[in-house]
């Protein structure tokens, strides 16, 4: 694994968004979104999914084993499942990066788009590391 980033995004208080990207070196091998709802429900959507990284913070971290990584300073998600578009947003990290998870950081981030053609705004948790 080179790239693997983790994302927790609440829709609302009922309903939660997990998505997940591994890539090894410039070849993604798992882009998944996971909806869940506090009734029980889950859904691995099955259809094209997309998560891609639109600019990168100005300077790259500096992790504690002394390796420069390039983090995401905004980046987009897209979901199909069951030929319709579910999801499309489009995030701004706005909280400084910590480094803690395995290798790589944590932050946090604003975002705005789509669930199921309605239009929405909230936050969401990263969890990001680039070994490239």
């Amino acid at each position: 694994m080179k790239v693997f980033s983790y994302q927790v995004i609440n829709i609302d208080h009922e309903q939660q968004l997990l998505l997940a990207f591994i890539c090894y070196e410039d070849q993604p091998i798992m882009t998944s979104v996971y909806y869940r709802h506090i009734d029980g429900t889950s859904i691995q959507y099955n259809g094209d999914i997309l998560f891609e990284v639109t600019s990168l913070q100005e300077e790259p971290l500096i992790t504690p084993d002394n390796f420069s990584m390039n983090v995401p300073n905004t980046f987009r998600w897209a979901a199909y499942h069951n030929n319709q578009k579910v999801l499309d947003i489009s995030a701004q990290v706005d909280t400084p990066y910590c480094f803690g998870l395995a290798a790589g950081f944590v932050s946090s981030y604003a975002w705005q788009g789509e669930f199921y053609d309605q239009p929405l705004v909230g936050r969401g948790y990263l969890e990001y590391i680039d070994r490239r």
